[in-house]
């Protein structure tokens, strides 16, 4: 699902439907990430600048709907379940 949102700056204070995700890699780590736009994001973190320098799974965990600030508590309760299940 694309969603596509003109709210600029503004959007993280707007309760959008977000998509939680993981980045999965072959050496067992793991980031979690959000974003109001996954495929948008999925290109950036793959582009040279984007940061990560090894292949990667880009996997979707769940869509919440909520603002910015309110979807990092899920962020972070998918971080606690990645590393009890031995993701780094």
């Amino acid at each position: 699902m694309t969603h596509r949102h003109n709210l600029g700056r503004s959007e993280k204070y707007h309760a959008l439907p977000r998509t939680l995700y993981a980045l999965l890699f072959d050496d067992g780590g793991c980031y979690i990430g959000q974003s109001s736009n996954p495929q948008q994001r999925e290109k950036q973190h793959r582009s040279p600048k984007g940061g990560w320098h090894r292949p990667f799974r880009f996997h979707a965990l769940e869509v919440v709907t909520a603002t910015r600030a309110e979807t990092e508590a899920y962020e972070q309760a998918w971080r606690v379940k990645a590393s009890r299940e031995g993701w780094r």
